[in-house]
């Protein structure tokens, strides 16, 4: 391969990593931004056990809740607790820690689904199973980017995680404006093993990685459709790509452990 061809290759595979290693941050500041809104929101939750185990509530007019005892076209209060005949509680309305937020609660008395609008008014919904763990989160934040010397760019990114049994994250779904929508797939640990995106440019990508979530392999299509393929060795350092250049002519190229192109094909 001569020279020009083979900088050609090698600033193909620099682009695809970039581009790749680029949204993978921008996913766990989704991530993160999430865990924030919603599971950091409920977490302060507390069943309120007397609540759920306690008898009949508060007769609503001695509580004030309709003033005077009188029926009102409005009804005003700090919390609202939702009862049957029975006094078992089915939903709770009200504010805690400062925010608002609706509760319900399943025939057990067991907290199961939760809406708030937690830290920089990002609205959240938590589903819990049986055992009172967050198995679904779904959040509409915002996602805030200082720029020197410029006002400060807010974007609104709605985000989805599901999670298994122990609490781990396992699916995570993230689209953020201006950039790649991302969908990311944990194994049993809560590590990321493979994310596929497509970038804000339109270009599909594939990662693949290790059990200790460095990556390993790379697949994408670059936004002037080029294709191309890295592999990674176990410290995240492309070893071998491969890549379809823009004269239609494919080539490959292996580097040594420092990322240096040692050989390269045709």
């Amino acid at each position: 391969m001569h020279e020009p061809e083979l900088t050609e290759l090698t600033a193909l595979v620099q682009r695809l990593d970039q581009l790749e290693r680029g949204n993978r941050r921008l996913r766990g500041l989704v991530i993160v931004a999430l865990v924030a809104a919603v599971l950091g929101a409920v977490a302060g939750r507390s069943p309120r056990p007397g609540l759920a185990a306690g008898g009949p509530g508060p007769d609503p007019a001695a509580a004030g809740l309709v003033p005077g005892g009188a029926s009102s076209p409005v009804v005003t209060a700090d919390r609202f607790v939702l009862r049957d005949a029975a006094g078992r509680v089915g939903a709770v309305l009200g504010w805690q820690d400062g925010a608002p937020r609706l509760t319900l609660y399943d025939r057990r008395r067991a907290a199961r689904a939760e809406l708030v609008v937690g830290p920089d008014d990002a609205p959240g919904l938590a589903l819990f199973d049986a055992d009172g763990k967050a198995r679904a989160t779904l959040a509409l934040f915002r996602r805030r980017e200082a720029r020197p010397g410029g006002p400060t760019l807010v974007d609104t990114s709605p985000a989805l995680v599901l999670f298994d049994p122990t609490a781990k994250p396992r699916v995570a779904l993230s689209a953020a404006p201006g950039a790649a929508t991302t969908l990311e797939l944990s194994d049993a640990a809560g590590v990321p093993r493979a994310t596929v995106s497509v970038q804000m440019g339109g270009g599909p990508a594939l990662r693949l990685a290790g059990a200790n979530g460095v990556d390993r392999a790379s697949l994408g299509v670059l936004p002037d459709d080029t294709p191309a393929l890295n592999l990674y060795n176990e410290e995240g350092r492309a070893r071998a790509a491969l890549a379809i250049r823009a004269t239609g002519v494919a080539g490959l190229a292996l580097a040594d452990r420092d990322g240096q192109v040692v050989w390269s094909a045709p």
